[in-house]
């Protein structure tokens, strides 16, 4: 799929719905606004946040019964260090424009690095 006009590629990594929490909220509040704005938008999410048995509460999954939902990737696997060689690998095959990840340190910050040619 080619861009078109003013349109960016761009690979958003991090946790999105339906995972619960501030993070995936807003990750996923930008992705669909990027989208809406007529961007590519490509984002990578995990396979699981992390094991079951470190998990303080019943699911880590959001219960809304209304989530705002992205197109998602799930590929990378915190207990898996090959899950993100096999996903460095899927987003030079995707060549995006932007990769960016999100970041929470009191707020959340998007942190983007241009990809050169």
């Amino acid at each position: 799929m080619g861009l078109r006009g003013n349109e960016v590629n761009i690979v958003i990594i991090g946790p999105v719905h339906p995972y619960r929490g501030g993070i995936a909220h807003y990750t996923t509040m930008f992705a669909w606004a990027l989208e809406r704005s007529n961007h590519q938008v490509n984002t990578i999410s995990f396979q699981r946040q992390y094991p079951n048995w470190l998990y303080p509460g019943k699911s880590d999954k959001d219960p809304s019964k209304k989530p705002l939902l992205v197109d998602d990737d799930y590929l990378l696997d915190p207990l898996k260090p090959w899950t993100w060689l096999l996903t460095a690998r899927y987003i030079s095959r995707l060549q995006p424009t932007l990769c960016g990840k999100g970041l929470v340190q009191g707020n959340i910050r998007l942190h983007m690095r241009k990809i050169s040619p």
